[in-house]
């Protein structure tokens, strides 16, 4: 939680279609990060809402990962 500044786990589906991802912070550390499915929608240069994260855009795709930047929460 963000008092405690904990990590957060958002629980998904089982599926083996699920999606590498990182995650470029502001703080230039980051985060690895699995998707849904539906993210193979994006394109590069959309802008989406990681639910109870931040928003995020879609900087690139690399081997089948998706490479977000951080855009604010």
């Amino acid at each position: 939680n963000s008092k405690n500044k904990g990590k957060i786990i958002n629980y998904l589906p089982v599926s083996k279609d699920l999606v590498k991802c990182t995650i470029m912070m502001d703080d230039a550390t980051v985060v690895e990060a699995i998707a849904e499915p539906d993210t193979k929608n994006v394109k590069v240069d959309d802008k989406i809402q990681a639910e109870r994260f931040a928003f995020l855009r879609l900087d690139s795709i690399t081997k089948g990962k998706y490479n977000f930047w951080f855009t604010h929460k």
